[in-house]
């Protein structure tokens, strides 16, 4: 495969989640507060396929914001159809205020099941993530086990968990890659 196929592909799939942040506009209506680490409540509408057990509480620690410009959205998905750039296919979204360090946000009432998480960092708000001039992201981002990146947006399996009670996922924030 040559290198400029490659390049190609790796701006098409990182395209797909800039789609993600001009999409991106429902909130989960919560507030952000304290210094540092910034605990959410957020208890937004949202159903899934998993099974009928719980409700159990999610509790999603983003770590390494490197400002507190912008928004953090982030996107929980409980499968692979969709992940990670077609909110459509999200059963939980949620734009909140960004925090400089860490953030915790919670996520009440999910029965037990597989799930994966999206998080992005928004600093100028317009609801994409920017890149620079190769297609590379300059935006921060992360994934719920910290899937490693080989050019190209990692899949839902590599950033997939299974919850069956309540449960702590951390998400580091980087810069690709």
């Amino acid at each position: 495969m040559s290198l400029r196929k490659s390049w190609s592909r790796t701006i098409l799939r990182f395209a797909a989640v800039a789609v993600l942040m001009m999409l991106a506009a429902s909130s989960g209506g919560a507030k952000a507060r304290g210094k540092g680490v910034s605990v959410i409540d957020s208890s937004t509408d949202g159903t899934s396929g998993a099974d009928v057990q719980g409700p159990y509480t999610l509790t999603v620690e983003i770590e390494g914001l490197r400002n507190s410009t912008g928004t953090i959205d982030m996107l929980v998905f409980d499968h692979a159809q969709g992940w990670p750039d077609e909110i459509p296919y999200c059963i939980r979204k949620f734009e909140v205020p960004a925090v400089e360090g860490n953030m915790v946000l919670k996520v009440p009432n999910l029965p037990a099941g597989e799930y994966a998480v999206l998080v992005l960092h928004d600093e100028n708000g317009n609801r994409r993530i920017d890149k620079d001039w190769r297609g590379v992201p300059i935006e921060q981002w992360g994934m719920s086990n910290n899937p490693r990146v080989y050019m190209s947006t990692p899949a839902y399996h590599r950033a997939k968990f299974r919850m069956q009670g309540d449960m702590d996922v951390r998400v580091p924030l980087k810069l690709y890659p």
